[in-house]
């Protein structure tokens, strides 16, 4: 320090402000973004009939590789499903979307008719290669037609013992107004 010219110290002991300029850049483009969210938007379908592909691309092929290695019917069509829709989980997980798992799409269940496709036909007689691309057209028809019509499966939803407890409170209350109780009210442990 002591050998050093005296303008370059003070330069060293300014502030870079280069950042300052990066940063006005990093704000410009993040201003900019929410102008291509309606592009991104608008291929959205297009991106679903690719993962409708893909979907019955990889279940065909992980029902195939069960078969070969010998596992059974039942196992096979599980692994083909399996293998399919872990690839929809990535996707979901990847654009930060509820799982596919958790909505009403025909999803799984396009993936196990493409499986029990190629299982079924492979277990009559049917050659290989054309079990395959049964089983591929089965699973891209069966979520094509559910992309393109909106088709979906209900949802199995069981009630909590809490949301019980209150509809059966409140069956009481009705049933109270009307004069009669469906439900005998708790004692206190003594019986009198």
């Amino acid at each position: 320090m002591l050998h050093e010219n005296p303008a370059r110290v003070h330069h060293r002991a300014r502030p870079d402000l280069r950042f300052l300029k990066r940063l006005d850049l990093f704000t410009k483009a993040r201003h900019t973004v929410p102008d291509f969210a309606p592009l991104v938007e608008s291929r959205y379908r297009t991106l679903l009939w690719f993962d409708a592909f893909g979907l019955a691309l990889v279940t065909v092929a992980g029902t195939v590789k069960a078969s070969d290695v010998g596992a059974p019917a039942l196992v096979a069509i599980a692994m083909g499903a399996v293998t399919g829709v872990v690839g929809g989980i990535l996707r979901d997980t990847l654009g930060h979307v509820p799982s596919v798992l958790l909505g009403h799409e025909i999803y799984v269940t396009a993936s196990v008719l493409g499986a029990c496709t190629y299982v079924g036909l492979t277990g009559v007689g049917a050659g290989r290669f054309a079990a395959m691309i049964a089983g591929f057209l089965v699973t891209f028809t069966v979520r094509g037609l559910a992309i393109k019509f909106g088709w979906s499966l209900p949802v199995f939803r069981e009630t909590t013992k809490r949301e019980r407890w209150k509809s059966e409170r409140k069956d009481a209350a009705r049933a109270g107004r009307r004069g009669s109780s469906p439900v005998t009210p708790p004692t206190n442990g003594s019986n009198q």
